[in-house]
């Protein structure tokens, strides 16, 4: 995949977050619940004007999961990495290097 069609995917799956956060915020009643959903849209609204801010003309995949890791929600942050892995991976017959090297290093247990 081009990195334009990686930066549309991310875009897509943040708006997708945003609005289950926001139907979310409408069925819930509970006011114990409600500031976290309200942090998390912000949250998403935040992340979204800044990915919006780099182009894809000006920035990279790296910097582009940066701006999501500093500044969006943990759930969709694991999940816009999957997304990425996923797109790389469809690309090219090669795993990761990084997932290759974590199970090289890893300790079995007995």
């Amino acid at each position: 995949m081009s990195e334009d069609e990686i930066f549309t995917r991310l875009i897509d799956a943040l708006l997708e977050e945003f609005e289950m956060i926001r139907k979310e915020l409408r069925a819930t009643q509970y006011t114990k619940h409600k500031p976290q959903l309200w942090n998390n849209l912000f949250r998403c609204a935040e992340t979204l004007r800044d990915l919006l801010l780099s182009r894809p003309k000006t920035s990279d995949v790296d910097e582009w999961l940066n701006i999501i890791a500093e500044k969006a929600p943990k759930k969709f942050v694991k999940y816009a990495k999957r997304l990425v892995e996923k797109s790389y991976r469809d690309a090219s017959p090669v795993k990761y290097v990084s997932k290759v090297q974590k199970d090289a290093s890893r300790k079995i247990s007995k």
